[in-house]
């Protein structure tokens, strides 16, 4: 049986299944609680979960106590919206390479900023566990477009950013 009916994420330019729609629902995929297509319900906490905290936006970087000030949506989020602010400022925006530090929370969190950047279309250099000065090193010396480090610094284990 083929589907005939298609969906857009908000904020998507491609268009899905309503089978992946529905997947994604199941799965609490980020866009799930602002869509019109919405069928599973999202709890009050679950719909709070879906904002970004303010606090964690610093005068130099992004730094929060993960998971409760920064998650996993807010990574997907922040993500694409550093591709789009790379694309406005830049215009073609192709390649941003993404490290991260060894605590525990930084898989997760760079594996959701990686999704956020290649929904916006650009590709991801995924570097893997290296210095914030390796991430620095590797966008100037190949000439990719931008580049981030996912990482807490000096900050106790708690922390990411």
């Amino acid at each position: 049986m083929v589907e005939k009916e298609a969906r857009r994420c908000p904020g998507d330019k491609y268009t899905i299944t309503v089978s992946i729609c529905r997947a994604r629902q199941k799965r609490r995929y980020p866009k799930c609680g602002v869509c019109e297509y919405r069928e599973i319900e999202l709890t009050p906490a679950e719909l709070e979960s879906k904002s970004i905290r303010p606090e964690i936006f610093k005068g130099y970087d992004v730094r929060g106590i993960y998971p409760d000030e920064l998650n996993e949506i807010a990574a997907r989020r922040i993500g694409s919206a550093f591709a789009q602010f790379l694309k406005q400022q830049k215009g073609i925006v192709k390649n941003i390479v993404v490290g991260k530090d060894m605590r525990k929370s930084s898989t997760p969190l760079a594996h959701s900023l990686m999704e956020g950047i290649t929904s916006s279309g650009v590709n991801v250099i995924d570097i893997g566990t290296v210095s914030t000065e390796t991430v620095n090193f590797t966008v100037a010396n190949f000439g990719y477009d931008g580049g981030v480090a996912v990482t807490a610094s000096h900050n106790p284990a708690a922390y990411n950013g």
